[in-house]
């Protein structure tokens, strides 16, 4: 071969890898909205964040594979904290968290793929206000009375407070409030229950 047939060669080479890598671009991670955006005092809040690009491998079990995954935290101005991952509500496109107990402000969401953050720019682009999380009292729920205070097995209870979903267990997609958040079970027990 000719010393000019192996630059051709050589050349076409590279500008087909171009091509290639111009054409075949892996997509890049993105978070485009958040839901809901408002939530309980005291955590357990699910939010589902929609996307693209999500982790595909759920699993970080082993050496060196603890980055592998989603991970979720959201970050006021002076406090930042994890959102706990529920797997069976995450694919490429759709990540669900619950919150834990924080205190009332507005926290960003920030996501990390695979041990890699996704760029601040690439939340919520159209609206940033989309990607904000913002925990209340009024979304907390709460036990105001509780009545009798004691009784044998078998004792009707009456409790009264604000209980945010009229799902009890039913079929029901929806609460009345719009809310799929059902209530499914309520312990009563002493101090060392938490």
């Amino acid at each position: 071969m000719a010393l000019d047939d192996v630059t051709w060669y050589v050349g076409v080479r590279l500008l087909l890898l171009s091509l290639t890598l111009r054409c075949c671009k892996a997509a890049e991670s993105f978070v485009s909205e958040i839901e809901p955006q408002k939530g309980s005092l005291n955590g357990g809040t699910r939010i589902t964040i929609t996307g693209n690009n999500f982790a595909r491998n759920l699993f970080s079990f082993g050496a060196g594979n603890s980055h592998l995954g989603n991970k979720v935290y959201l970050v006021s101005s002076t406090r930042n904290f994890e959102c706990t991952i529920h797997p069976d509500g995450c694919h490429e496109k759709q990540i669900t968290c619950y919150t834990p107990k924080m205190p009332t402000a507005e926290y960003s969401v920030r996501v990390y793929v695979d041990g890699v953050r996704i760029p601040d720019e690439e939340h919520c682009k159209a609206s940033r206000s989309k990607c904000i999380f913002k925990p209340e009292a009024h979304y907390t729920p709460t036990i105001d009375y509780i009545e009798p205070t004691s009784g044998v097995p078998g004792t009707l209870v009456k409790y009264r407070g604000r209980i945010i979903t009229s799902l009890f267990g039913s079929n029901e997609v929806t609460s009345t409030n719009g809310q799929t958040a059902r209530f499914v079970s309520l312990y009563k027990c002493n101090n060392q229950c938490l």
